[in-house]
């Protein structure tokens, strides 16, 4: 067993140690990996905000950890503060740690069934932590992420990228028109976009990518890769989804709804 199996290893058995006897799976916390051609494949599974999630991130932060990674996996239990589960990266933004070797990250998107909100920040707010995570990852080829990343995504080139979900959380911050403008993802050719979905809410729909964003994305060159796009809740009628798909007949265009709410 090489060094990093055994730093994994030793990860593992302190995780597994938390865990009470009288838990059921869906709570006990787990950390998981495969290593192919001396490369890991991590996912790690618990609270985004207990001791081994922490843990976690600081064995990320060692530069011969980092380098072995090819994919990275987060999930957990459907637990949070005020219905919210967010992933805070802030200890692997402030190391000078590399991911020279990653190609995929993904971070599970919220499900219908969950009743907090997964989203990628500190506190309540992006604030650009998926553009600076994915810039320690110059060969990512897939990315999945439950929050919409800001402008400054678009600043760096992300010549690999090639797969990517983005659910927005709680502000589409723009995405769809950031994403039209922009010719930093050139080899992009699967998009799966899932619109502000709080629909609990009094006016959602004024939170929701405007249709003139979408005209924009499927009328740019950002677009014309792209063979198929999933979009998942729009705020669009079946008119406008019919103006869009004639922008681009060759598209494969899908459309899925999926929320869940409770009975009041």
């Amino acid at each position: 067993m090489n060094k990093i199996s055994l730093q994994l290893q030793d990860l593992q058995k302190r995780i597994g140690e938390r865990n009470d006897k009288d838990w059921i799976d869906d709570h006990c916390e787990k950390l998981f990996w495969a290593e192919t051609d001396g490369l890991f494949h991590v996912e790690f599974y618990g609270d985004s905000f207990d001791d081994s999630f922490m843990e976690f991130s600081h064995l990320l932060c060692r530069p011969e950890v980092a380098a072995s990674i090819k994919s990275l996996v987060f999930r957990g239990p459907d637990e949070g503060a005020n219905g919210t589960k967010s992933w805070d990266f802030t200890t692997l933004l402030r190391s000078d740690t590399m991911f020279p070797n990653l190609t995929s990250f993904f971070v599970e998107p919220t499900q219908p069934h969950h009743h907090n909100q997964s989203i990628i920040g500190a506190a309540y707010e992006e604030k650009g932590m998926i553009a600076s995570l994915t810039a320690k990852m110059p060969r990512i080829q897939s990315l999945t992420v439950p929050a919409a990343p800001n402008d400054t995504f678009f600043t760096n080139a992300k010549e690999n990228l090639s797969w990517l979900r983005i659910e927005t959380g709680y502000d589409h911050q723009n995405f769809i028109y950031n994403l039209s403008q922009s010719a930093s993802l050139p080899n992009l050719t699967f998009l799966d976009f899932g619109d502000y979905c709080q629909t609990y809410l009094e006016n959602y729909r004024a939170n929701c990518t405007p249709f003139t964003h979408y005209v924009e994305l499927f009328k740019s060159a950002a677009f014309a890769k792209i063979s198929y796009f999933r979009l998942r809740n729009p705020s669009l009628s079946q008119e406008q989804l019919q103006e869009l798909k004639k922008l681009k007949r060759d598209l494969q265009f899908h459309i899925v709804y999926e929320s869940g709410n409770y009975v009041e």
